[in-house]
């Protein structure tokens, strides 16, 4: 779930307003995304948010008996938790996305234990080598800050979308 906010400086200064995203089930059942405080975000300019919700864990707070897999509401909820009734100013929302996905998709399958083919060192003087059984072992070049190495064997995944890599 994906949309963008706006809030008046106002809010942002005073910092006492929140807001969060929630959902109901087929049977009224609660859950929401988790707080997020007015405070943080950037005054009269479009704030992205964006939730991503996997299983029960991904919610700030869900009932028992919520079930993610029966959603019928998405919603927001404005909290003005003792803001004084003075501060005003303009709240906007916009660009609401509801993307149901079934799970990340694998586009490579990787193994290092055997091989460490493909990997190549950068700028850093960084030593790529075989840990036999453990995968690839990065060492530091003596006087150096960083790591670098590249992976030159990832074909098929398009670049220009956000890529989740689990190592």
């Amino acid at each position: 779930v994906s949309f963008d906010v706006m809030f008046d400086k106002a809010y942002v200064d005073e910092g006492n307003m929140g807001f969060q995203l929630y959902f109901r089930d087929e049977n009224g059942e609660y859950a929401n995304a988790g707080w997020n405080g007015v405070w943080q975000q950037t005054p009269g300019e479009w704030n992205s948010m964006k939730a991503n919700i996997k299983n029960k864990g991904s919610f700030g707070w869900a009932s028992d008996n919520f079930n993610m897999k029966k959603v019928t509401k998405v919603g927001l909820e404005l909290v003005s938790n003792g803001k004084p009734t003075d501060v005003k100013g303009a709240i906007k929302f916009d660009n609401f996305k509801v993307v149901e996905g079934s799970g990340a998709k694998e586009l490579l399958n990787a193994n290092f234990e055997n091989s460490i083919g493909s990997w190549e060192t950068a700028w850093a003087n960084t030593v790529v080598a075989l840990d036999a059984g453990n995968g690839v072992g990065l060492t530091r070049a003596a006087g150096n800050d960083q790591v670098v190495a590249i992976y030159k064997n990832i074909t098929g995944v398009d670049f220009t979308k956000p890529i989740q890599i689990k190592a």
